[in-house]
C-alpha cells in the first residue's frame, strides 16, 4: 500500500522486478522522494504521478462560465506547501481563500470566514487550520520534493492537460523512473463513458443527480466515470450517504 511497504518487498524478492505507482497530491509526493534518496533496491522503480493542487485551483478560475464565490484549500496538502502557494488567489484574483481542516467545524467555520469575506468585499487568505498549517509549509518535505522531482505540465482525468501540475522524476534519479526503464508510453486523456458528465461535475459546474447516468447506469456498484469509481468521488459520497437522485433533504 505505501512507498515503504514496496521497499521492503523488493529487498525481499531480489529476483523480481517491482513498479511503485506514485500517486496522490503534495501530501503524498514527500514520502516517494524521501525514499528514492535512500538508494531504493535496484529491483525497485517508481511510476510517478503526483499532482499538484494550486495549479489546478488556477485553472478553475480560468474557465468564463463557471462562477466561484470562494476556495476551501485542503488541509492536508496546505500542511505540507503552507499558506505562502495560494497568496496568488485573493491577491491576483481577488478570490477569498481559506484553508480548513476536516472535521466537521472546521468545515463550518471555513464556511462562515468565507461569508463574511464575501460580505464585507474582502479577498483574503485564511487559514482556519492553524493547529497543522503554517505560512511556510514543512520545510524538509518540501526541501526533499525540490531535490528529487521537476514540475512538469500532466494529464488530469476529464480536465486534460494542465501546465506545471504534475512532477516527474529529475534526470539524476533516471535509474529509479519505470517510464524510461521499461519505455512506458504515457497515454493522453480516454474518452468518458457517453453520457457521462464526470468532468462537469469535477469542477463544480453541475451536481451529480444532474448527469443522465447517476444512479442508473452509474452506481457505486457498476460505476462509469471517475466521481463514482474513487471513494472520495463526488458521485460516490453523494450516492453511499443517502442524497440519492433529489440531493440533501434539509429540516
Amino acid at each position: 500500500y505505501s512507498v515503504g511497504d514496496a521497499v521492503k518487498i523488493a529487498r525481499k524478492e531480489p529476483s523480481r522486478e517491482f513498479v511503485f505507482f506514485a500517486v496522490g497530491f503534495e501530501t503524498t509526493a514527500p514520502s516517494t522522494a524521501l525514499e528514492v534518496l535512500r538508494n531504493p533496491p535496484k529491483n525497485l522503480t517508481f511510476l510517478v504521478a503526483h499532482r499538484l493542487i494550486p495549479p489546478a485551483m488556477e485553472m478553475l478560475l480560468g474557465i468564463g462560465d463557471l462562477h466561484i464565490d470562494g476556495f476551501i484549500a485542503p488541509g492536508h496538502v496546505s500542511t505540507i506547501i503552507g499558506m505562502k502557494p495560494y497568496d496568488i488567489f485573493p491577491r491576483v484574483y481577488r478570490m477569498p481563500t481559506v484553508i480548513a481542516g476536516f472535521e466537521p467545524l472546521d468545515m463550518l467555520f471555513a464556511v462562515l470566514m468565507l461569508l463574511r469575506q464575501i460580505k464585507n468585499g474582502e479577498a483574503r487568505l485564511e487559514n482556519e487550520y492553524t493547529r497543522s498549517v503554517t505560512w511556510e509549509g514543512n520545510k524538509k518535505a518540501l526541501r526533499v520534493m525540490h531535490e528529487v522531482f521537476d514540475v512538469a505540465s500532466g494529464h488530469w482525468r476529464g480536465l486534460g492537460r494542465l501546465p506545471n501540475s504534475a512532477l516527474n522524476l529529475k534526470d539524476k534519479f533516471s535509474k529509479y523512473d519505470a517510464k524510461r526503464r521499461y519505455d512506458v508510453k504515457v497515454e493522453g486523456s480516454r474518452e468518458i463513458a457517453p453520457g457521462c458528465l464526470c468532468h462537469l461535475i469535477m469542477i463544480g459546474k453541475i451536481k451529480p443527480p444532474e448527469c443522465p447516468l447517476f444512479m442508473k447506469a452509474c452506481t457505486p456498484q457498476t460505476p462509469k466515470g471517475a466521481c463514482m469509481v474513487s471513494a472520495e468521488g463526488t458521485c460516490s459520497i453523494w450516492a453511499k450517504h443517502g442524497l440519492g437522485v433529489n440531493g440533501p433533504h434539509v429540516t
